[in-house]
């Protein structure tokens, strides 16, 4: 049994009006059934064929991802993507022109690229009836969510930002956003990601927050919401920790986003650092 539909259960059975308690409208699980009876039906194959453990829950875990291959929706050519830098992280991205691509294990999210719950559990659920290990299970989506190389951004659909997310990902007023058009950035990583990434393709769209489910690296909890975030992302097939593109080709496109705290003389400074690299003469700085 689930712990949300137990926990959502118990709570409206002991409800009164000074609960404090909030459902949780989107509790509905999915029904895997025929999922799981796919497979009963794998492991009893695999194990005629003497597969080892290992390999019968790596194969659980390619089966699981053939229900989880919808892509990601695509915001508009023209929409307006932000990165928020940290100081520090500006002054490498003005430097060297290039976008870094992270891998999964860095982010604060310790759910990153792992499989929804109701599938995990469907699994899970299979490996206990087949006296199989669950540590097998475990080391395959942890050694599966390193196989992603991110660069994360936020779409901009007000003219307000977020005072979180300036504390989150730029450490504050003296961070700075740096701005492009979705499209622009997209088609200039798509070119890179061919020569180095042995599929040869880029995966860019929206994060999903609920339904449906997306490929792996664009879901994420709801309580990341806030974060209206847009990614991109490519196989990690080399294991680093992080790739870096050169977007020296459309650095003239970038624009500088200052918080609406930020100080005077910092603006200043990193507008002068701005145009003294190259950068083209496009700020905002929002009114708090």
């Amino acid at each position: 049994m689930h712990l949300g539909s137990y926990s959502s259960k118990m709570k409206c059975d002991d409800m009164n009006d000074d609960d404090h308690y909030i459902p949780n409208t989107n509790n509905a699980h999915l029904d895997l059934q025929d999922f799981e009876e796919e497979l009963r039906s794998m492991e009893a194959e695999n194990r005629q064929l003497g597969v080892s453990d290992d390999d019968i829950a790596e194969n659980f875990y390619h089966h699981a991802l053939g229900y989880l291959n919808n892509p990601p929706d695509e915001p508009g050519n023209d929409d307006l993507i932000c990165r928020f830098l940290t100081p520090k992280k500006f002054l490498w991205f003005v430097g060297s022109k290039y976008l870094r691509f992270c891998a999964t294990q860095e982010f604060d999210d310790p759910r990153e690229c792992s499989l929804p719950e109701d599938y995990d559990n469907s699994v899970r659920k299979i490996l206990y009836e087949c006296s199989l290990p669950a540590s097998e299970w475990d080391n395959q989506v942890w050694r599966k969510s390193q196989q992603w190389l991110v660069s994360c951004w936020t779409i901009f659909n007000s003219y307000h930002d977020d005072n979180l997310i300036w504390h989150k990902y730029a450490n504050g007023p003296e961070g700075v956003g740096i701005t492009i058009r979705y499209g622009q950035l997209r088609d200039c990583l798509q070119k890179n990601i061919e020569q180095v990434d042995a599929e040869g393709s880029l995966k860019a769209g929206r994060v999903s927050y609920d339904f449906p489910i997306r490929l792996l690296p664009f879901n994420k909890r709801k309580m990341f919401r806030n974060e209206k975030e847009v990614r991109f992302a490519c196989r990690n097939f080399q294991h680093t920790r992080d790739f870096r593109v050169d977007v020296s080709g459309v650095f003239k496109e970038f624009g500088l986003r200052f918080s609406p705290d930020a100080p005077e003389h910092h603006v200043e400074a990193a507008q002068r650092i701005w145009k003294e690299c190259g950068g083209a003469e496009r700020y905002q700085a929002p009114e708090g």
